[in-house]
């Protein structure tokens, strides 16, 4: 699982993925979904986009001294197995 650096509570914040070293010669993400694994909170996905190697989130809200999973599920070309990569990341309010 990565880990992203932490993310104030009262700010939002744009994350990106890089798949490029995970997608095959000639594959680009078709597809990219988002999620928070577990208990939710009050942390709230904003809004995602993808380019054909890189997948982005927008976080706001979170609780002050949480820890947060999420997963990323993309697919690449019809008929393929989607990819999926868990990312944790921390809310401080430092």
């Amino acid at each position: 699982m990565l880990q992203w650096d932490y993310k104030k509570p009262g700010e939002p914040d744009d994350r990106d993925l890089d798949w490029s070293l995970r997608l095959d010669a000639g594959d680009i993400i078709q597809s990219s979904t988002w999620a928070i694994v577990g208990t939710p909170g009050s942390l709230t996905l904003s809004g995602s986009s993808h380019t054909d190697t890189r997948t982005k989130i927008i976080l706001t809200g979170g609780r002050d001294g949480a820890t947060y999973k999420l997963q990323n599920t993309i697919t690449v070309r019809d008929g393929a197995s989607p990819l999926i990569e868990y990312v944790s990341i921390d809310i401080r309010d430092i």
